[in-house]
C-alpha cells in the first residue's frame, strides 16, 4: 500500500510542478509565484494546521542541498 501511496504522491507533486512550469512559460514567472503564495494561503486559510506541522518539518531541511541534488540529477 505505501508504494502505491508514494506513486500518487508523485503523481500529484508532478502534475503541479507540471502546471507550475506551464503557468511560468504562459504567463511569466511572477505569475507563477503570485500563484504559489495564493495557492498556499488558501491551504493555510482552510487548514491552519498545516503550516504549523509543515514549518516543523522543513525547519530541518536545506533547500540549498535539495536544490544542489536537483542540479545533479538534471547532470545525469
Amino acid at each position: 500500500m505505501l508504494e502505491h501511496d508514494n506513486e500518487h504522491n508523485t503523481i500529484a507533486i508532478y502534475t503541479v510542478l507540471s502546471i507550475l512550469v506551464k503557468m511560468k512559460n504562459s504567463l511569466g514567472l511572477e505569475a507563477a509565484l503570485e500563484y504559489i503564495d495564493k495557492y498556499l494561503t488558501t491551504i493555510e486559510k482552510y487548514n491552519p494546521q498545516i503550516k504549523d506541522a509543515t514549518s516543523l518539518a522543513i525547519k530541518f531541511i536545506s533547500v540549498e542541498k535539495i536544490y544542489k541534488e536537483a542540479m545533479r540529477c538534471e547532470k545525469e
